[in-house]
């Protein structure tokens, strides 16, 4: 009788370490400069919802969450114990295919975790290089030496960040004014601004076309929430 437990935890170590050599290789091969770790990272991201999309199909989107949430609530069982419970919940005790594609989809959630804490350690050494602690790092240590900002297009950025300025969700510190702290998260984010660039962007304030990227947004999370709806 086939075990397929392990038939999954199998795959998913087959996949993860597989894609782990792939994505070290490409970083490694990658210049320097290239905001490559992002690429990977909405890659991973787009992979993700795919796959759920491709499981819910299938009645099977809700796997690892009923999975996470039978252990959630009860300590003493074991995540064997949890995935042989859903088998039997979803009906997929011999369907190897299945199994298969959850697998998939598991391996590539620790896939855009590990991506994710690339990203973050790539941006602790940014703020602070070679360990320099806090109090004696300066404004320059926060310029970004390899760009999380993955689009071309530097008004679509300075526009996001005007926005939550004006939302309030980013406040500009005591006599710094809203360009100022816009050109200091650009550096962080490695985005390099010209005076031309911030001046036509309050200029451009007389239009009342509203930016693409907003649009963007809104309409990237309402597909995510309608995901959501149908696990």
């Amino acid at each position: 009788m086939k075990n397929y437990y392990q038939i999954y935890l199998d795959e998913k170590k087959r996949l993860v370490t597989e894609k782990k050599a792939t994505i070290d290789a490409r970083i490694k091969k990658a210049r320097k400069d290239a905001p490559i770790i992002g690429y990977l990272l909405h890659e991973e991201r787009k992979s993700i919802s795919h796959l759920q999309i491709e499981l819910q199909k299938k009645s099977l989107g809700n796997f690892l969450n009923q999975m996470h949430e039978i252990q959630m609530f009860d300590a003493e069982i074991s995540e064997e114990n949890a995935f042989l419970q859903c088998q039997t919940m979803f009906n997929i005790e011999n369907d190897e295919n299945a199994i298969l594609s959850i697998a998939l989809l598991k391996a590539t959630e620790e896939i855009h975790q590990y991506c994710q804490d690339l990203m973050n350690s790539q941006s602790r050494n940014r703020i602070y290089p070679e360990s320099t602690p806090p109090d004696n790092s300066d404004k320059k240590n926060i310029a970004s030496k390899t760009p999380i900002w993955v689009m071309e297009n530097q008004t679509e950025f300075m526009q996001l960040i005007e926005g939550l300025i004006t939302l309030e969700r980013i406040k500009p510190r005591p006599n710094q004014n809203k360009w100022d702290l816009i050109n200091e998260i650009a550096l962080f984010f490695g985005v390099p601004l010209s005076k031309n660039q911030i001046s036509n962007l309050g200029k451009g304030k007389k239009s009342k076309q509203v930016p693409k990227l907003f649009h963007d947004l809104h309409n990237t999370y309402v597909e995510m929430h309608e995901v959501n709806l149908r696990k």
